[in-house]
């Protein structure tokens, strides 16, 4: 009666329920209309969140027990290496559940591609950074392993942005939290010598700087990007995972660290210390994880949000209540794209919810879009790391306190 009432079916028994995709033109095998009554409930959401839920559930127990078999056979640390589709729509329907999966094993890994063409930036952006950031976020206390860095080279680049593009991709990396970076034993960086070049001394670099690492990737990330569960599977994940890739590249250029939160991770009280709670198109949220949102709106929180409401929950089921609209809310207007989270960021600092630190800016006073930056403080010294990722070069003033310091990477 409650699988019936959940997926507005007349099952009389478990039997009648079929597996997705084998409605299209059949059904038991008889030729059936797309829109018999027979496999209708198909296409029904809660269907869809009881089936892939099941399929995650076997994707997670097959884990463990591949992890049971590694451990009794071998005492080294164990990590499964996952590539790049967590943002792809449809991930979800693969049964596998990043955030259990990371918990299970000793260290947290991603396989990264990095291009140096894109159409809007000197290399692809954000999804390789993206995809660091958020296994560092799903289990932030474990080592992060970027097994492999892909690059992929294009033949018309001259030497020297091929030089760039690598150090930049490295330093990327590096910055999004990774303790080691390994590349294929056949990776095209072997093939092209300024590539293997800005790779070498970019190594070098990090392991010199390590006491700078370290003070990057052991400062808490102060703004919070929303990644629901529940959205990845409502509608296979349109628009949430778009719109979550578009919310990290426009906060990463605000100055500020930037990480992925869960629904797990909120109901599990993580968006204490959290400045900013950046809520990008989210059609669905599990009730806890939106009790948890409005819990730290009511406490003062800060929240950046897609006008749009979160009207259901994880099954697909109406919400009666609203995210409610308080002084500490920035409603990201527009067409939901990069820029208007940035200066939603802007807004924020504004309203006092983040703090004033150095950064790049135009003449104007507004932050450099393609101009990606990072401030910490650590043992009484202050430290920003400042990439451009724009095809061109683009002048920068800098605001803030810190008006001066040293290159310790060029030496100047």
């Amino acid at each position: 009666h409650n699988l019936n009432r959940a997926w507005h079916t007349q099952f009389a028994s478990y039997d009648e329920i079929g597996i997705w995709d084998d409605y299209r033109g059949y059904y038991d095998g008889i030729r059936v209309p797309e829109d018999a009554d027979a496999v209708r409930y198909q296409e029904c959401r809660a269907y869809q969140f009881d089936w892939q839920r099941f399929h995650i559930g076997l994707g997670n127990r097959n884990m463990v027990e591949l992890h049971a078999y590694a451990q009794a056979r071998s005492s080294k640390p164990h990590y499964v290496s996952m590539g790049e589709d967590a943002f792809g729509v449809g991930e979800s329907r693969k049964g596998i559940d990043r955030q259990h999966i990371y918990e299970q094993f000793d260290a947290t890994a991603c396989a990264i591609d990095a291009f140096p063409d894109d159409p809007v930036f000197g290399m692809r952006f954000p999804r390789p950074v993206a995809t660091s950031v958020l296994a560092r976020s799903l289990a932030p206390g474990k080592p992060l392993m970027v097994a492999p860095l892909r690059f992929h080279f294009v033949d018309a680049h001259p030497d020297p942005q091929e030089y760039g593009f690598v150090r930049t991709m490295v330093w990327e990396t590096v910055l999004a939290g990774a303790s080691a970076v390994a590349l294929d034993a056949d990776s095209e960086v072997y093939a092209h010598p300024h590539a293997l070049e800005a790779f070498a001394v970019t190594a070098l670099d990090v392991n010199r700087l390590s006491d700078v690492v370290s003070a990057f990737q052991e400062d808490v990330p102060v703004i919070a990007v929303l990644y629901s569960a529940s959205s990845k599977i409502f509608d296979d994940g349109d628009p949430h995972l778009r719109s979550c890739l578009h919310a990290f590249e426009g906060c990463s250029f605000g100055g500020y660290g930037v990480r992925y939160i869960t629904e797990e991770q909120c109901e599990s009280g993580a968006l204490d210390g959290v400045k900013v709670l950046v809520v990008p198109e989210t059609p669905a949220l599990s009730d806890a994880a939106f009790d948890a949102i409005v819990a730290y709106l009511e406490a003062g929180g800060t929240v950046a949000r897609a006008g749009s409401p979160i009207p259901y929950n994880e099954r697909g089921e109406s919400r009666p209540g609203i995210l409610p609209p308080t002084g500490n809310t920035v409603l990201v207007r527009g067409m939901n794209l990069p820029t208007e989270y940035l200066h939603a960021i802007d807004a924020a600092i504004v309203l006092g919810a983040l703090p004033m630190i150095p950064r790049p800016v135009n003449p104007h006073g507004y932050p450099l879009e393609g101009v990606k930056t990072r401030y910490v403080e650590r043992d009484g010294q202050a430290y920003l790391y400042v990439v451009n990722l724009r095809k061109e070069p683009v002048v920068c003033h800098l605001t803030g306190s810190a008006q001066t310091g040293r290159d310790l990477l060029g030496g100047g």
